[in-house]
């Protein structure tokens, strides 16, 4: 909702285009926007790894938990980043970042369902969650799946924003049909 709001809403109202007339770059709403999620997705980490440890767990299993709370958080928004790219209405944008994120989770749930196909698991970073084992065992180099992800999808999101113009998507929009159908017409 954050990465939506301070981009997409913005150029919706103008108001991204008078503040790229000023000094300010072209990719800073973007870049701002991914900052303070991602300020938020750590704030969460920390109180996810807090809550942990106050209710008596290892700090080690605790501090896992948190980055899984903090990385995920940064898949969220990396998903909406580039989510925000594809439609110039901030409605469309929530519903392509809802369905990416839906289809990570039925993945993740479909993996975890099945014994035969509990690799569809790994294809889901809500399956990463699980992988990373922060209580017991921990798998370090899963963490290294989320680094990549986000850092694939900010690129993406980077590079879809400098091909596209101000207010407008890179999918085009359709029109609705020319007549009302009769149940609409009195």
């Amino acid at each position: 909702a954050l990465i939506r709001r301070h981009t997409r809403v913005e150029e919706e109202s103008g108001r991204a285009e008078l503040i790229g007339g000023a000094v300010i770059g072209r990719d800073a709403p973007l870049a701002a926007a991914v900052l303070e999620s991602a300020g938020f997705a750590l704030v969460l980490g920390l109180l996810s790894l807090l809550a942990a440890v106050a209710g008596g767990l290892t700090f080690a299993g605790s501090a896992w938990f948190g980055f899984i709370w903090f990385a995920s958080g940064l898949v969220g928004t990396s998903v909406a980043a580039l989510a925000c790219q594809f439609a110039a209405s901030a409605r469309t944008c929530a519903s392509i970042a809802a369905g990416i994120l839906g289809a990570a989770y039925v993945l993740r749930a479909a993996g975890d369902a099945s014994r035969s196909a509990r690799w569809l698991s790994w294809l889901s970073p809500f399956g990463w969650n699980t992988q990373l084992r922060a209580w017991s065992h921990p798998r370090p180099w899963v963490g290294l799946l989320y680094v990549g992800l986000v850092a694939v999808l900010l690129t993406a999101a980077q590079g879809l924003r400098a091909r596209r113009d101000l207010g407008s998507g890179l999918l085009a929009a359709k029109p609705g049909p020319a007549h009302a159908s009769r149940s609409l017409s009195g």
